[in-house]
């Protein structure tokens, strides 16, 4: 068959057409599986907490395929990880306009705007997330959570409720609606709430660390073990539901076992501060500050902004009679929470400890500044001025410590001392009888009351008075037994 060279030239033509289309069709798919592949990396990496490298695997989607929208979504998760929040926002900011119909999309656009402080346009994607799709339960998580960090209670239980009606994944909402009555002072329906998200998962980590933290409060602390329990075996990687479980064993006294799970804690990830906090907070209850210490300083070695890692450090150093390294801490703690009262205390403490009286009452006044319901604030006050003499002066700050907390024993017994100093023994005897009511078995209180009835005359109460003591191991008492009770 013989073409003539015009038809010769337009099958040509028409070969090389199809040539380039399959090369562009073979191009295309091949980025497609490109970025695709990326992206699937990338989320693997997500899982693992490798945010940076999930970041470089979703820019090569991006790459890849520039009008892939998934591409700048999972590149804009990568972001939110990272804490790159602007950054994020323009990620978000593309996916919608590639695809502005996609509701996840619109959640996480309002989780960046969330963190950059713009919470109203936060809330205005998440309703846009919602009204894209009423059954996607994660709009209605966002807007519930972010409502009830604002203190906006009512709203974000209309939000949860909302959701717990449209949505598919209900468990998280009825977590949600759970800790918002309980900002309510609503329990009894909040226990309601975690109960529900029970009856659909009964190992479920949220309800059951919640209602564990209800029991214990309520001092149902056999309870508390048994949702914690659940929570752990809901999720065994989840450090927090062993610290809660090391906390409510300490509550038993079983000891050992809450070391096991502080220890558990913090082998799921070493990074988790507030693990260290609870294995030092239990040390330092066990006598054991050089244990604690490495705790605080491993907490601070993670996050160097951490106050509270600063000022339990401090604490520790206090116990070791180091009043030096401990005023280093406390004042690292004051520069990172300055409007913290218990930070001024502990520094007048150690000012208190090392005679610096007249600033240990500066530093207590801060304190007192800024939490004036404190017993213990006035008390300490008082006992820098009992130091300096200022005896009247520090029975006035004794007695607003006993106004503001009748349990606390130590004004009683140093309003008892003021009034024996004085030899005003009568008031003194009135003052040691509500402490020795309180301290049964303090020796110290017992010999000065006895040396105020033995100068009222009450030599026989005293004697017996001072055996009690002797018996206690009280040298003083052992002496005035043999000097006055012969």
């Amino acid at each position: 068959m013989c073409f003539s060279s015009q038809k010769l030239w337009l099958i040509l033509s028409l070969m090389k057409q199809i040539f380039l289309l399959l090369l562009f069709l073979v191009f295309n798919v091949t980025f497609a599986q490109k970025d695709e592949a990326s992206i699937q990396a990338g989320e693997a990496l997500l899982e693992k907490g490798k945010y940076e490298l999930a970041f470089n695997e979703f820019k090569n989607a991006v790459n890849a395929n520039s009008k892939n929208p998934q591409a700048y979504y999972h590149r804009g998760r990568s972001l939110l990880y990272l804490g790159k929040f602007s950054e994020a926002k323009k990620d978000f900011d593309k996916a919608i306009e590639l695809a502005p119909n996609t509701s996840a999309y619109y959640n996480l656009r309002g989780a960046a705007l969330e963190n950059l402080g713009d919470t109203l346009n936060a809330i205005k994607n998440y309703n846009k997330s919602i009204n894209i799709d009423s059954t996607d339960a994660r709009g209605y998580i966002s807007l519930s959570r972010l409502l009830e960090s604002q203190n906006k209670f009512k709203e974000a239980l209309v939000v949860s409720n909302l959701g717990i009606r449209k949505s598919v994944n209900q468990l998280t909402l009825f977590v949600i609606k759970g800790s918002v009555l309980q900002n309510m002072h609503d329990t009894a329906n909040a226990i309601l709430a975690y109960k529900s998200a029970l009856k659909k998962d009964s190992l479920y980590f949220g309800a059951n660390y919640s209602l564990a933290l209800i029991c214990s409060d309520r001092n149902k602390i056999k309870e508390a073990l048994r949702f914690i329990n659940n929570a752990v075996k809901g999720e065994p990687d989840n450090g927090d539901g062993y610290i809660e479980k090391g906390r409510i064993l300490e509550e038993l006294n079983d000891t050992i076992a809450a070391l096991n799970c502080y220890n558990k804690a913090i082998a799921l990830d070493t990074l988790n501060t507030f693990a260290y906090f609870s294995r030092g907070i239990y040390f330092r209850a066990h006598g054991n500050s050089t244990a604690a210490i490495k705790d605080f300083s491993k907490m601070i070695a993670i996050d160097p902004s951490d106050a509270d890692a600063y000022l339990s450090r401090g604490e520790c150093y206090s116990d070791t009679s180091n009043c030096e390294a401990a005023l280093k801490d406390f004042e690292a703690a004051k520069k990172l929470s300055p409007n913290d009262p218990e930070i001024y205390f502990q520094i007048g403490l150690c000012q208190d400890e090392t005679r610096y009286y007249r600033e240990a009452i500066e530093t207590f006044n801060a304190a007192i500044k800024l939490d004036s319901t404190n017993s213990q604030y006035y008390y300490s006050r008082g006992n820098a001025k009992y130091n300096l003499e200022l005896l009247e002066e520090a029975k006035k700050d004794y007695l607003l410590a006993l106004e503001k907390d009748s349990t606390n024993s130590g004004p009683l017994f140093n309003i008892g001392n003021i009034h024996f100093d004085k030899k005003e023994y009568e008031q003194a005897v009135k003052y040691y009888d509500k402490y020795l009511s309180i301290e049964k078995a303090d020796a110290d209180a017992m010999v000065n009351r006895a040396i105020c009835k033995n100068a009222l005359g009450f030599e026989k109460e005293a004697c017996e008075e001072w055996q009690k003591a002797a018996a206690l191991g009280n040298f003083d008492a052992k002496q005035n037994i043999e000097k006055f009770c012969k």
